[in-house]
C-alpha cells in the first residue's frame, strides 16, 4: 500500500513540475533576456551584477514551483499523505537547482568571468539556496501533517461528543418513562381503581 502511494505521489509531482514549466518557462526566459538587455543598454553586460540578478530571478521561479506543488497537493490530491511526497520533493529541488550550476557557469564564462574562485562562489550560492528550499519543504510537510492530525482529532472529538449526547438522551428518555410509570402506579387515581376492582371482585 505504501509503495502504491509513493508511486502515485512520484507520478503526480512529476506531472505538476511539467505543468508548471509549461506555463512558466517562456515567462522566465523572457525575464532573463530582459535583464540581459537592460545591462547591455547600460554597457554593463559583462559583470556579476547581471548574472546575479538573472540567477535570483530563477530562484524566485523555483520557489514558486515548490509553492505550486504544495498548493496542488493540498487542494487536488489531499488523499496523498504529504509524508510520502517529501523525498520526491527533495529530488525535484536537487534536480532543478543543480541545473542552474552549468547555466550560470556558461554565463560567467561568456562574460569573461570564468575564474575558478568566482565559479566556486556561485556554485556554493546555488547549493546554499537548494538547502534552504529543502529545509522549507521539511517544515511545510511537518506543519501540514500536524494540521491534518489536528483536524482528524477534532473530527473524532465531535463524533465522540455526538455519541455521548445521544446516549445521554436515551438514558434521559428511559428514566422519564420509568418515572412516569412509577407516578401512574402510585397516583391516588390508580389506587381508587385498584380498590374498586377489588370491591367488584
Amino acid at each position: 500500500m505504501k509503495n502504491t502511494r509513493q508511486n502515485n505521489c512520484d507520478d503526480v509531482v512529476e506531472l505538476l513540475v511539467k505543468k508548471y514549466w509549461s506555463e512558466s518557462k517562456n515567462e522566465l526566459d523572457q525575464k532573463i533576456a530582459q535583464i540581459a538587455q537592460d545591462f547591455i543598454n547600460r554597457g554593463l553586460h559583462n559583470n556579476t551584477a547581471r548574472i546575479s540578478k538573472q540567477l535570483h530571478t530563477e530562484f524566485e521561479y523555483l520557489q514558486k514551483l515548490i509553492e505550486y506543488i504544495f498548493e496542488s497537493l493540498k487542494q487536488d490530491f489531499s488523499h496523498i499523505p504529504l509524508a510520502t511526497c517529501k523525498n520526491k520533493l527533495f529530488t525535484v529541488v536537487d534536480s532543478e537547482y543543480k541545473k542552474l550550476i552549468p547555466i550560470t557557469t556558461s554565463r560567467l564564462v561568456k562574460a569573461n568571468l570564468g575564474q575558478k574562485d568566482i565559479l566556486e562562489q556561485y556554485k556554493k550560492g546555488i547549493i546554499g539556496e537548494m538547502e534552504k528550499a529543502k529545509a522549507k519543504i521539511e517544515i511545510q510537510c511537518a506543519l501540514l501533517e500536524k494540521g491534518k492530525a489536528a483536524a482528524s482529532d477534532k473530527g473524532y472529538d465531535e463524533k465522540s461528543s455526538k455519541s455521548i449526547t445521544l446516549k445521554a438522551a436515551k438514558i434521559t428518555f428511559v428514566a422519564a418513562v420509568i418515572t412516569l410509570i412509577g407516578a401512574v402506579l402510585t397516583s391516588p387515581l390508580c389506587s381508587t381503581f385498584a380498590i374498586l376492582y377489588n370491591y367488584a371482585a
